[in-house]
Order: structure tokens, then sequence, then C-alpha cells
């Protein structure tokens, strides 16, 4: 419910100053393209989320409201990171709040639903100052990273699972979850729909 204590043109001018500078990742150029061939066969792009960050929907949904102001290039990668963090955690508390926000994928249209969300207390004394802090320094990224080497299969002869094997009375129950949980919602579908649209649009 709207709370009458929110000042609108406070809460877009502080979010502006703050997030209203271009940033430099917000380009057209594809990033593979902007890295030799070969390099790029020994390297892979990958996106990069601090331990502390992933566990905590506070520091998201401000992570989340500075990229969405930018837009980089791999910011459809970090929303299906959110989808999958607000289902582990069954949209429960401020990851409901965290879903809402990230299927809108518009800065002005997160901040109305911010002020029918929260409080101004709430938004200024948690989301704002992470906000601030993610500013100063980035927890999510999209680093280039040095591919692994290739572990080839070792043939064997004979067992080789060291006692591995659980005794029977280690065994407490022979059910096993198959398939979705009906007593679990899943929204992931949207974002991966929406990923699909865009790579057949920009391929």
């Amino acid at each position: 419910m709207r709370t009458s204590r929110w000042n609108p043109d406070e809460l877009v001018r502080s979010v502006s100053a703050l997030v209203g500078r271009n940033s430099v990742e917000n380009s057209s150029a594809d990033p593979k393209s902007l890295l030799p061939d070969p390099l790029m066969e020994e390297h892979s792009l990958d996106l990069s989320v601090d331990k502390l960050v992933r566990r905590d929907p506070v520091k998201l949904i401000a992570a989340l409201l500075n990229l969405t102001a930018e837009k980089p290039l791999w910011y459809h990668y970090f929303l299906d990171f959110c989808a999958n963090q607000c289902y582990v955690h069954a949209y429960e508390g401020k990851w409901r709040l965290l879903h809402k926000l990230a299927r809108l994928q518009s800065i002005t249209l997160m901040l109305l639903e911010v002020q029918e969300r929260m409080s101004p207390e709430d938004f200024f004394g948690n989301i704002f100052k992470e906000m601030q802090q993610y500013k100063r320094r980035p927890s999510v990224r999209f680093i280039l990273q040095k591919k692994g080497k290739v572990v080839q299969p070792q043939r064997r002869r004979g067992y080789n699972d060291h006692g591995s094997m659980r005794q029977p009375h280690e065994i407490h129950s022979d059910w096993k979850q198959s398939g979705p949980n009906p007593e679990r919602p899943d929204y992931r579908i949207e974002y991966s729909e929406k990923r699909a649209i865009l790579n057949f649009l920009y391929g």
C-alpha cells in the first residue's frame, strides 16, 4: 500500500544523482567482438556475483537498480541469476520484491514499485545505502576467465568406490522427488521466454 510519507521527487532526484551517469560498459558493441579470436578460444566471459551478495536480497535489489540504469550488455544474464535466487528462496520476504522488480526492467517502473512496497526509511536506510556501496565497489561483474584444462576420463579396472556405498541401516528413505514440485511456484520461465525472444531478434 502506498504511504503518504513518500516524496516521489526526492526519490527520483536521489536515485538519478547516483545512477544517472552513463556506464562505460553501456556500449552497442558485442563484448566478444572487442577481443581477439585466439583470446576468446582460451577464455570465457562469466557472470561473477560476490558471495555475500548472492544470499542477500537487499544487496541484489541495490545491484539490480544500478544495473537497470546502466543496462550493460550482460544485463539479462543478471536477471536470470536473480530469477534463480528468488526461486531457491521461494519468493519469501524481500525475495518476492526482487522478483517483481526484475520483471519490470525499467528504472522508472521499479521506483514506482518501490514506493508501493517499501517505506522511505526502509529504502533510504537499506537499499539506497547498498546502491551507494555498489557504486564504490561493484559486486556484480562480467569477467574474462581462462578456460580450465579439459579433464579426460580415466579408464580403470575393477571397482574404485573404496567403501563409499551406504550400508542398509544408513538408508532412511527410498523416496525421491522427480519433476517440478507442484507446491513450489516457479516463475523463471518468464525470463527464459524473454531471453529466447531476444536471441531470435538479435541472434
